[in-house]
């Protein structure tokens, strides 16, 4: 490196540094104008889910689907889910073991079974006789049903490791008699 080389670069250091500085001069004079952000209401959310999405796969059967495949029980309303089994021996078996995303048929404590929030499933039974009371509805009564699957369900405890099957019933129409 030459001197002058280095009196050159200290000459351009001081004139770039010369001409900030008047550009910051002729800028002072310049009015801004107000500028008014606006945004609707923020709105109360119900759940957790409904504020912030979770990472989960999610699938909603509705009572037009339940209609378009043959419902004998409601095991059979969601059987045929991606990644999910239900173990029934024979017909009329009333353990019908839920398996879903890798979870066995051994680990029925992990996986969770409501009707309008009402638990059917025992978290002290494991196994075969570990089974949720599936017969406590009949296919007839199922409005839609939610399926999560993974342990992402915040409503739940830890123990949906497996996932969680949420049935909706239909609501009787008023007037309506059995």
């Amino acid at each position: 490196i030459t001197v002058g080389t280095l009196v050159g670069f200290a000459a351009l250091c001081l004139i770039s540094i010369d001409l900030a500085n008047a550009e910051e001069e002729k800028n002072e004079g310049a009015a801004l104008q107000e500028i008014i952000i606006e945004a609707p209401k923020a709105e109360l959310k119900d759940t957790f889910e409904d504020f912030m999405p979770l990472p989960t796969a999610k699938f909603k059967v509705k009572k037009e689907e339940i209609e378009t495949i043959n419902v004998v029980t409601v095991e059979d309303a969601v059987r045929y889910l991606p990644s999910m089994e239900i173990r029934r021996r024979y017909i009329g078996d009333p353990n019908g073991v839920i398996s879903m995303r890798g979870n066995g048929n051994f680990q029925t404590a992990r996986h969770m079974l409501f009707v309008d929030g009402f638990p059917l499933h025992s978290m002290l039974r494991t196994r075969w006789n570990g089974a949720p009371q599936w017969n406590f509805v009949a296919p007839d009564e199922i409005g839609s049903i939610n399926v999560t699957f993974g342990p992402f369900s915040p409503k739940h405890s830890g123990n949906a490791m497996g996932g969680v099957i949420d049935i909706v019933t239909r609501q009787q129409k008023s007037g309506s008699q059995f």
